[in-house]
């Protein structure tokens, strides 16, 4: 379960969520509480979609430092895209 929760961490920026208690307690055993938070963080990366690269748009890496960790996201932008971030 810690090994889970570490890689919940890592990826919390990239889903949207925030540090909140219900991640806080979950080092040595899963509680009760943490079930509603896991499933959730199952439905987020479910649905979640990652895109392949279009050849005509720049590459970038994308740093975001959370509580002083730095987090880092490949990606392209183009503001004409539905959805102007695609995570590669």
């Amino acid at each position: 379960a810690q090994n889970l929760l570490g890689i919940i961490n890592w990826v919390r920026p990239y889903l949207g969520f925030t540090t909140c208690p219900g991640f806080v307690n979950l080092i040595r055993k899963l509680t009760p509480e943490a079930k509603p938070a896991l499933e959730l963080v199952e439905w987020v990366i479910t649905n979640r979609q990652v895109y392949r690269i279009c050849p005509k748009i720049c590459v970038t890496v994308f740093v975001f430092i959370v509580d002083l960790h730095p987090t880092g996201i490949i990606g392209q932008w183009d503001t004409q895209w539905s959805d102007p971030l695609h995570i590669l």
